[in-house]
């Protein structure tokens, strides 16, 4: 029997672009095996949750708009959503993005495969004229195609450093959330959630499909607008993946030299000094890595890439 995927989607602020978010859904392949759509209204001071009922009776999908009390954020949104799904298979997607053609029948062709309980895909930046992001001087801040990692190996390598699969890319068993404790953060949930999977099930638990799945608008409105210059927010995720992961106990300055050189964030050139203290951090993670045999010859390609690009100029020429 061929599986059916049911559609989570937080909404907040969001009125000006759901029904693009909702047209998109419609218009995806493979939309024949859609369940139900669940938009999860945080609370929002617009009237985006009608414009999203709305949308959904248009473009004929089956579904339902339900209200937060009060804002608690697009984790708990997401949260609520999964609790009320009850489709086997559950896709994400924010209210202010655009599925690609291929966002579901891509994704679930991934989980045919019994061992995988998550998937994700590549996505491609784009700005919104009428609402510029913060910093649009970013690298992302234009179409430009983000490249996740596929494999299993490369994935759970890549969760040291930054998140491998975003929340509008990814779909996963239900029943995988069983095993899990869901997130519960203000920044970094879905960075969480798939180190948590491959905690409980293993590398082999999650994948990408290599393909584009989402079309990902950067505004001003983003929680995660300036993320790319400020890591503060997700040191928490830092401190827990590599408590859990490797076994380390990250100091305060230890978390801020790691989330400074970590990609994608737009990766700095080293000083001398800090060079230095990043290649005693990078022997201390790769030995972590071998103790917990936790994916160490893809770790240690991730961490020789960053010596690499953050050496500061007179070393890179010796």
């Amino acid at each position: 029997m061929t599986a059916t995927f049911g559609v989570v989607m937080p909404l907040f602020e969001a009125a000006e672009y759901v029904r693009e978010a909702v047209a998109a859904i419609a218009a995806a392949d493979g939309i024949d095996r859609l369940e139900q759509v669940i938009v999860v209204d945080d609370a929002s001071t617009d009237d985006g949750g009608a414009r999203a009922r709305q949308a959904l009776a248009d473009f004929g999908l089956p579904g339902a708009v339900l209200r937060q009390p009060r804002n608690l954020g697009a984790c708990a949104a997401r949260a609520r959503g999964f609790a009320l799904a009850r489709s086997p298979l559950i896709a994400c997607v924010d209210a202010d993005d655009l599925c690609a053609p291929g966002r579901f029948v891509d994704a679930l062709e991934r989980l045919g495969d019994p061992k995988v309980q998550m998937v994700g895909g590549d996505l491609v930046m784009f700005p919104d004229p009428r609402h510029p992001p913060a910093h649009a001087a970013l690298p992302f801040s234009s179409d430009h195609r983000i490249r996740m990692p596929t494999r299993g190996e490369e994935i759970a390598a890549s969760l040291v450093f930054h998140c491998p699969v975003y929340a509008s890319t990814s779909t996963f068993r239900r029943a995988a959330l069983e095993a899990i404790i869901l997130p519960d953060v203000r920044l970094g949930e879905d960075w969480l959630l798939v180190h948590r999977i491959v905690q409980a099930f293993g590398v082999q638990a999650v994948a990408n499909t290599g393909s584009v799945l989402m079309r990902y608008r950067r505004h001003a409105g983003q929680l995660t607008g300036n993320a790319f210059l400020d890591n503060s927010g997700v040191l928490g995720v830092w401190r827990e993946i590599l408590q859990q992961a490797l076994g380390i106990d990250a100091s305060a300055a230890e978390l801020e030299l790691h989330a400074k050189f970590s990609p994608p964030s737009g990766i700095p050139k080293a000083s001398a000094a800090e060079f230095e203290r990043w290649r005693a951090w990078s022997a201390r993670l790769r030995a972590a890595a071998v103790a917990r045999n936790y994916v160490p010859e893809s770790l240690a390609r991730h961490l020789d890439a960053i010596e690499h690009a953050i050496a500061p100029d007179a070393m890179a020429r010796n």
